[in-house]
């Protein structure tokens, strides 16, 4: 699939044509639409109804993209979910629906359910609640941990917009991705469904200041690291691998790189 500077991987699911034109007149031609479930009391739920085994991941939802915009704008499934234990996160890795989704993100509650987030091969972006502060610090350890794995960290702007309290935690986590991570593998994106919150990359790139970016941090979230975490999904649904390999010529050195995606068997 050939996917379109710019991104936003996270919009509400949205049937108001406003959302969907303002989105185009932005030039934003790549968005996933995100499902959120609260997994933290799974264990719970499945103790009352044991002699039942339903599936904890939705289906996708069926996106409807009014018919003016559909050969302008790529709309992907994202899924979303909060988590308070690594052993759930195993349990959802296994529903049948899990690799319908283009995207995978999780939102862990606590340190411990952080690191199984970090040490995830099946995972593509760590995203936290915005409305309160995140229980969990993320050590330089983890921050590296979840780079090999080709993790991203999610923050996003929709809120710092509409609320004081999530722009304070959202301002304060940005920070801590600075000190520990030096804001690697960073994605932005809105995290709304409404028109009247979105904005232009440029504007976005202004919000980036306020979360510690230079511009070329901020340009790296809004597009090259969204095109890093799609290729990234991408092959992680068809459980494949990406092996990057740097030829250097005998009598000099060569700056071409050749890249070879090659197949593994989980």
């Amino acid at each position: 699939m050939d996917y379109k500077a710019f991104f936003d991987l996270n919009i509400e699911l949205s049937n108001e044509d406003d959302v969907w034109k303002s989105l185009c007149d932005y030039n934003i031609r790549t968005v996933a639409v995100n499902q959120v479930i609260d997994a933290t009391c799974i264990d719970d739920v499945k103790k009352k109804k044991s002699e039942k085994k339903e599936d904890i991941v939705p289906s996708p939802v069926n996106i409807l993209i009014p018919e003016e915009y559909k050969d302008k704008i790529v709309a992907l499934n994202r899924f979303t979910v909060s988590i308070s234990d690594g052993n759930i996160l195993h349990k959802i890795i296994q529903s049948p629906n899990f690799k319908k989704y283009d995207i995978i993100a999780v939102s862990p509650t606590n340190q411990g359910s952080l690191q199984a987030c970090c040490l995830s091969n099946d995972i593509d972006m760590i995203s936290f609640e915005t409305q309160c502060k995140p229980q969990w610090t993320i050590s330089r350890k983890l921050y590296k941990a979840a780079i090999q794995k080709n993790i991203f960290f999610e923050l996003q702007y929709g809120p710092i917009i509409s609320d004081s309290s999530s722009r304070k935690y959202i301002i304060q986590t940005a920070h801590m991705f600075h000190t520990m991570g030096k804001s690697k593998n960073i994605v932005i994106t809105s995290g709304t469904g409404k028109a009247k919150l979105l904005r232009s990359p440029y504007d976005v790139i202004n919000f980036c200041f306020l979360l510690g970016f230079d511009e070329n941090k901020a340009k790296q979230a809004l597009i090259s690291n969204s095109q890093q975490l799609l290729f990234h999904a991408k092959y992680r649904r068809h459980n494949k691998s990406i092996l990057k390999i740097t030829l250097l010529n005998e009598n000099k050195t060569s700056d071409l790189e050749k890249s070879e995606v090659m197949e593994t068997e989980e």
